[in-house]
């Protein structure tokens, strides 16, 4: 049985991402898509994890791919978790030119754990941080990214509008008080 990993903080999972992990499903019999935990970027996600995990659950199933894709939040080194826990000797990156350096550095930590490297070219050439930022802005991310993820971006902006609005009436009743 041919296993794979596909690992990404995936704030948020995106079109990209699906088309790597539909092309993924075709290749191999299970795919493991682990939502790793980046500390280094914990105060900076836009979603949790946990909530992220169940909005891709909902995506795979959307499209078609839940028989061959499990998803995981990991919460230590995924090398050694695959390569002991899963005997999963591939590992996938999706490809972006600006990622070259860290490909690099990928292949030669994954080759101490004799899992292979491969690279699939998603069908999209934008990224988590530039939907991040263009929701932030105002615009509209809902041809980037799966339904339920743009669930999850009308929610938030939904709450952030409902913040904004108690906050202006707090402030006028202060201003309303002196």
């Amino acid at each position: 049985m041919k296993k794979c990993m596909f690992i990404g903080t995936f704030d948020p999972f995106h079109n990209g991402h699906l088309s790597v992990v539909k092309k993924l499903s075709v290749d191999y019999d299970i795919v493991y898509v682990f939502i790793a935990k980046n500390y280094l970027k914990m105060n900076k996600r836009m979603f949790s994890a946990e909530i992220m995990q169940k909005a891709i659950i909902a995506a795979l199933k959307e499209n078609g791919i839940t028989n061959a894709v499990c998803v995981e939040c990991s919460h230590f080194l995924p090398c050694s978790y695959v390569s002991k826990m899963l005997k999963c000797k591939s590992f996938c990156r999706g490809m972006k030119e600006e990622d070259a350096t860290l490909n690099y550095f990928l292949e030669k930590i994954h080759s101490v754990f004799h899992i292979d490297t491969v690279y699939y070219n998603s069908d999209c050439n934008y990224s988590s941080r530039k939907i991040k930022k263009a929701f932030l802005e105002g615009k509209d991310i809902s041809k980037f990214v799966p339904t339920s993820i743009n669930k999850l971006f009308a929610k938030k902006n939904k709450t952030q509008r409902c913040r904004r609005f108690v906050s202006s009436i707090i402030s006028k009743a202060q201003n309303f008080a002196k």
